[in-house]
């Protein structure tokens, strides 16, 4: 294992736009890489451990979110043994840059899987999203020739109707476009205002998908909690509804008076 620790650290630092810290005696790399969004180019940046001779977890933060929402996860030792852990910074989180003009669902999907082909073409790889990031990894899983093993859905946005009742995205519909935005942006967190953007064009995001949840062939895990007023337990209802046309294998776990994962 510590072989294989030397060689990864070896190879990823002779690259430009890497960083080195340690989670105790585990070496956590920040590594960031170039995408184009929207005709812009943005800084993107990943943390990554584990074992590189392992298959790869890929997690997706939602919105708003980083890629400390996984810290759980990557601080699991005996997580770390048996995968390599990458964790993103979407656009406009964390630390990456911040786009213009944000990039919807299939954008993301279609850069994050460039990304995985592009730096690691013969890894086995399984998908983890949650929230927006969830629905980010559905439609990577979706997409022509993916090749992805398993996909992990948490508390995932999948119904345009359940998200019209939702008062998260009211609240949403309220500040677009408003003046209002504009006075209490200086007020509140940027990673915030960068969900309010991408949140905007949701429902017409989540509306494309509908044609796309009988392409998914990966095998599907969906995690919610049955008290998430977040985002409603009845999102992960409607894709399993969808995806199980597929006859494919779909785990369902509904978390006991757990709000949002």
């Amino acid at each position: 294992f510590f072989v294989s620790m030397v060689w990864l650290l070896h190879k990823v630092l002779k690259r430009k736009e890497v960083q080195l810290y340690f989670l105790g005696l585990m070496p956590i790399i920040i590594v960031s890489f170039s995408i184009l969004a929207n005709d812009q180019e943005l800084k993107i940046q990943t943390h990554i451990t584990g074992d590189p001779n392992k298959p790869i977890i890929f997690m997706i933060h939602g919105s708003p979110g980083s890629s400390n929402d996984f810290s759980k996860f990557v601080n699991d030792t005996e997580l770390r043994s048996k995968a390599l852990l990458i964790t993103i910074d979407r656009p406009g989180f964390g630390l990456s840059e911040i786009p213009t003009n944000p990039p919807n669902i299939e954008e993301q999907a279609q850069m994050f899987s460039e990304y995985l082909n592009d730096q690691y073409p013969n890894k086995t790889v399984l998908l983890m999203g949650h929230s927006y990031g969830a629905t980010i990894a559905a439609k990577m899983a979706a997409a022509k020739n993916s090749k992805f093993k398993s996909v992990f859905l948490l508390s995932i946005m999948a119904d345009p109707l359940e998200l019209k009742k939702s008062p998260r995205f009211k609240i949403v519909q309220f500040m677009s476009g408003s003046a209002m935005l504009k006075v209490v942006q200086f007020l509140i967190p940027q990673s915030f205002i960068s969900a309010q953007r991408e949140l905007e064009g949701l429902g017409k995001d989540l509306e494309n998908l509908l044609n796309d949840w009988k392409n998914i062939s990966s095998k599907v895990t969906l995690v919610h909690g049955d008290h998430d007023r977040v985002v409603t337990p009845f999102n992960s209802l409607f894709a399993k509804t969808n995806i199980s046309k597929n006859n494919i294998d779909i785990d369902t776990f509904a978390k006991k008076l757990l709000g949002q994962i």
